[in-house]
C-alpha cells in the first residue's frame, strides 16, 4: 500500500521543500504568512472587485423580478451592506450568528447585529434570524421573541434542543414550533 501521498504533484513537493529552505535559519516560523504592502492592496482591489460584481449579479435578478436576500453575519458585512444602494431593494436580511456553545455571547451578537441593520432600513425589509450548530437553539427561542422569522433544519444543526440527535428535518422543525409556542 505505502505511504499516503502528501503532494499533489512532483512541482508542488518542490515548492513546500523551497519554503522550508527560505526560512531555514530565520526568524520566520514555517507556516507563517507574510503579505507585502503591494500584495495586501492587490487583494484589496481584488475583494472590491468580488463586491461589485455581487451587486451587479443582485441588480440584475432585482431587475428581473428576482428577491435578493442578504446574507451578514458580522459588523463589517453588515457595513458593506449599508453602504450598499440596493440595500432596501432586498427582499429579506438573513442575520447569521455564527456557532458558539454560549447561549448569552449568540443572543448578544445576534441583538447587535440586527439592531445594526435595523439602523439602516428600520423595519422595511423583514429579518429572518439564523444559528448555526451551538446557537441554533438559542436563536430559535430569541427569533420567537423579538417577532423575527428564522427556520431551521439539518444544514444548521444536527441535534435537538435536549442534546439527542435528530432524526431529520421534520423533527427539528416540530421542536422549534414547540420552542416558540406554536403547538
Amino acid at each position: 500500500m505505502g505511504r499516503r501521498r502528501q503532494y499533489c504533484r512532483q512541482s508542488c513537493r518542490q515548492r513546500a521543500y523551497e519554503q522550508r529552505a527560505m526560512v531555514k535559519g530565520t526568524s520566520v516560523p514555517p507556516d507563517a504568512v507574510v503579505l507585502s504592502a503591494d500584495e495586501a492592496a492587490e487583494l484589496s482591489d481584488r475583494v472590491y472587485q468580488v463586491r461589485c460584481a455581487a451587486e451587479d449579479v443582485a441588480t440584475a435578478l432585482i431587475e428581473r423580478g428576482i428577491g435578493v436576500e442578504a446574507g451578514l453575519w458580522h459588523e463589517s458585512g453588515v457595513a458593506a451592506w449599508g453602504r450598499s444602494p440596493l440595500r432596501e431593494q432586498c427582499e429579506r436580511i438573513l442575520v447569521e450568528v455564527p456557532a458558539t456553545q454560549d447561549a448569552a455571547e449568540a443572543r448578544a451578537t445576534a441583538d447587535r447585529l440586527v439592531a445594526q441593520v435595523r439602523s439602516f432600513i428600520g423595519t422595511a425589509v423583514p429579518i429572518l434570524l439564523h444559528g448555526e450548530d451551538g446557537s441554533t437553539w438559542t436563536l430559535v427561542g430569541l427569533a420567537a421573541e423579538r417577532g423575527l422569522a428564522t427556520r431551521i433544519g439539518l444544514e444548521d444543526v444536527l441535534v435537538m434542543p435536549d442534546g439527542s440527535a435528530a432524526s431529520g428535518n421534520a423533527e427539528l422543525v416540530a421542536a422549534a414550533a414547540e420552542l416558540v409556542g406554536l403547538v
